[in-house]
């Protein structure tokens, strides 16, 4: 039976979506030439929607985790820990793209973006035995010519009453593109920026793995690790795409809170040998803790050079390529400054030079 959202497209004589429009196909098929900037007035408006979740989607949601159990699927529910963009550079009327559901218009995660940042959290982060070609990653990810054990499906958008609108406004702010694109143009602080607008995603997907049971709480766990430490999308380098599991299984519909009312379900789909790999590395850890974004006026980074037996040293910052000077009397309990420290702290002065300030350690090396 075809739905509201289905049926609901795109009307020429509509200037912009109103409520109950499919998003998607506004997005993705329609734009209106006669608006002035008509790219940024539909994202403008997809944003101020109230309802951006068409309240039918909630029985195709709760079909959809109805057919995974029925299939054994290993099912999550990961949450963003900012904003999120999938697919910013596909097709689109407009410059930026976002992935949506064909039909509800609803953000959704591709299994196939799923499987390919598990597959590179793999192939760089857990050791020789999971390099690309081994045979550990061979059965979970499949080769050119072979599939996997296991199957990524597409993660969709929890229902929430609590967040009706998951897209939100975001812009993207080039900087000296005449220089940036190899034109023998030196940048300067006069050149104007391009900003360019996007729709970013926040809020909880339901993550799903079918296939093997011995094969599934492995593929989950990598996944796991790769959606906290490089995250999913574009502009990861900046700190969007992080997401974690969530263990209140409140936060989904009846249907997945169904699953888990007959005991420790998530206990036991994670094997004991899968344990070791939930162990962070310094260097992962690290990586990390460099790619978020700091609170406002803060910064971070990582100590390269350690002077006087440790009385101060200089932090490498993660963004903007400078070099500040740390003193122990600004560290906790003005403890030595050590090679490798990843710190977060405030630029002040002493004396008239600047110096970090208020520091906190993040990680050290064991």
């Amino acid at each position: 039976m075809p739905t509201r959202s289905l049926r609901i497209i795109p009307d020429p004589r509509v200037e912009l979506p109103n409520q109950g429009a499919n998003l998607s196909l506004w997005f993705q098929k329609y734009l209106n030439r006669g608006l002035d900037q008509p790219g940024q007035a539909l994202m403008a408006s997809i944003t101020k929607l109230s309802q951006q979740v068409d309240p039918v989607y909630v029985n195709y949601y709760n079909g959809w985790v109805a057919s995974l159990q029925e299939i054994g699927s290993a099912i999550e529910v990961a949450e963003t820990l900012g904003r999120m963009v999938v697919n910013l550079g596909a097709e689109s009327v407009s410059e930026v793209s976002i992935a949506l559901h064909h039909t509800y218009g609803v953000p959704l995660i591709p299994g196939t973006a799923l499987k390919g940042l598990a597959a590179h959290y793999a192939n760089s982060n857990m050791g020789a035995e999971w390099k690309k070609g081994t045979g550990a990653y061979k059965a979970i990810f499949g080769t050119g010519k072979t599939a996997g054990y296991v199957t990524f499906h597409d993660a969709l958008l929890v229902p929430e009453s609590t967040n009706t609108q998951p897209l939100k406004k975001d812009v993207v702010t080039g900087h000296h593109q005449k220089y940036n694109k190899g034109d023998n143009v030196p940048p300067a602080d006069w050149d104007s920026p391009n900003i360019i607008p996007f729709i970013s995603v926040h809020g909880k997907f339901l993550i799903a793995i079918s296939g093997d049971e011995k094969a599934k709480p492995v593929a989950m766990e990598i996944l796991r690790l790769a959606l906290m430490n490089e995250g999913v999308g574009a502009k990861t380098n900046s700190g969007y795409g992080r997401m974690k599991f969530v263990d209140d299984k409140e936060c989904a519909y009846p249907r997945f809170k169904e699953n888990w009312n007959s005991g420790n379900a998530r206990a036991e789909r994670i094997p004991a040998q899968v344990t070791p790999m939930t162990t962070e590395t310094y260097e992962v850890k690290k990586t990390r803790l460099i790619k978020e974004i700091p609170p406002a006026g803060q910064f971070r980074g990582t100590v390269v050079d350690v002077r006087e037996g440790g009385n101060y040293g200089f932090i490498s910052r993660a963004r903007g390529g400078r070099t500040d000077f740390v003193h122990k009397s600004q560290m906790p309990g003005q403890c030595k400054v050590k090679e490798g420290q990843v710190l977060e702290y405030v630029m002040g002065s002493y004396k008239g030079k600047p110096q970090a300030q208020d520091v906190k350690i993040l990680l050290e090396k064991d």
